[in-house]
């Protein structure tokens, strides 16, 4: 199990972030489809994470990545 932290900017110049738990369930594809192993993931890749709609209440709070697509 990895942990994958978001920070996003939203439009009033606040960091808006969210914890990933990436799974055996989550399917990580590369820019092209192709299946990518979570192992490689490294700091400062680009994603698009799609997740479960079930957050944690903590702060920052922490969902269920299903599908991670690299950019």
């Amino acid at each position: 199990m990895f942990l994958l932290e978001s920070e996003e900017i939203n439009s009033s110049g606040h960091t808006k972030r969210i914890k990933f738990v990436i799974s055996e369930e989550t399917v990580i594809v590369d820019p092209n489809g192709g299946l990518f192993d979570a192992e490689n993931l490294k700091e400062g890749m680009e994603l698009r994470v799609f997740f479960s709609p079930t957050l944690t209440q903590s702060i920052p709070p922490i969902g269920q990545a299903k599908l991670i697509r690299l950019i």
